[in-house]
């Protein structure tokens, strides 16, 4: 699912993920797969925001997380390690300026510690642009996408040598067949 690629991205960018502060953006299904798989995976600090407050609140106490009101977000930017967003916004929720703006980051110079943020939405919520500050890497769909099929690709690959697996031990077990057949065969004369 397109949950469970998110956190194998998480894990692969960022180590282990009990330790990270995680913000998810959005209260919809893949907001709730999100926060499940979070938690199963023992995220200790798990935020939630959107425009609902009280959706936020209902899918933080689910995830044993804290829920952020929305006008609160941009203030809580800067104490996370990880941002997913999804929501059925129809336009950007997440734009370079807030995050320059949360940070107090100098407009010369972008740069701030790794901030990891993956953006699940249709249309998109995070503007593109943020791609510019250094040390934020973004993620959204078409990059999960590609990452979908690199790993299928990659277990394409693996077939020929668990289908050689199968039949050596196909072969393993008719040897020990016929070899208690023939033990059977002996014994009964």
């Amino acid at each position: 699912s397109i949950a469970t690629i998110a956190i194998d991205l998480i894990k692969e960018r960022l180590g282990s993920i009990d330790d990270k502060r995680i913000l998810v953006i959005g209260v919809g299904k893949i907001s709730e797969l999100m926060t499940s798989h979070l938690k199963e995976e023992g995220t200790r600090t798990i935020f939630v925001s959107n425009r609902t407050y009280e959706r936020a609140r209902e899918l933080a106490r689910a995830a044993c997380g804290e829920a952020v009101r929305f006008e609160r977000l941009k203030e809580k930017l800067k104490e996370v390690d990880v941002i997913i967003s999804s929501t059925a916004s129809p336009h950007i929720v997440l734009k370079k300026e807030d995050i320059v703006e949360a940070y107090n980051l100098q407009l010369t110079a972008y740069s701030l510690k790794k901030l990891l943020i993956i953006d699940l939405a249709v249309p998109r919520d995070v503007d593109d642009k943020v791609r510019e500050i250094k040390g934020i890497e973004l993620y959204s769909l078409d990059d999960l996408d590609f990452i979908i099929k690199k790993k299928s690709a990659e277990r394409l690959n693996e077939v020929p040598k668990a289908v050689e697996l199968i039949e050596e031990e196909i072969g393993k077990l008719c040897s020990r067949q016929n070899l208690e057949s023939e033990r059977d065969l002996a014994l009964s004369r």
